[in-house]
């Protein structure tokens, strides 16, 4: 249901590449400064993700509006590495001018005495109304 929503989203923008297999749909990173933006649709809920950061979510609608997000830019992904993993994803959205952290998905395992390093990333596919 959301994947064809996205789908036909995607007929405004014929230059934006995407896949699709099952209940999944993935836009790859469309420039150098932007990142993948995923979503799956299973039983009961929808799993929305940009790169390794990722929401789940019950309501269509909910997953649909953070995957559009995601490709806007209004919409930041920071990512940090160590040792050449990347390790925690932290999404951003703008407050008063400042961009502010409004959640984070990380792992438990990485390799922490490395030397850290970062990088954001915007998408600029999308626009809001």
């Amino acid at each position: 249901m959301v994947i064809a929503r996205i789908k036909e989203m995607l007929q405004k923008y014929p230059d934006v590449t995407y896949t699709v297999a099952g209940g999944y749909l993935e836009i790859p990173a469309q420039s150098p400064t932007g990142f993948r933006v995923w979503i799956q649709e299973r039983r009961g809920g929808y799993t929305v993700g940009f790169e390794g950061w990722h929401e789940e979510f019950t309501d269509a609608e909910a997953a649909l509006n953070c995957f559009t997000f995601g490709l806007s830019p209004a919409c930041r992904l920071r990512v940090f590495r160590r040792g050449g993993m990347d390790y925690k994803w932290q999404l951003l959205h703008q407050v008063g001018g400042q961009w502010v952290v409004e959640t984070e998905t990380g792992l438990f395992i990485f390799p922490f005495w490395r030397r850290r390093e970062g990088r954001e990333s915007q998408n600029d596919i999308v626009h809001a109304a």
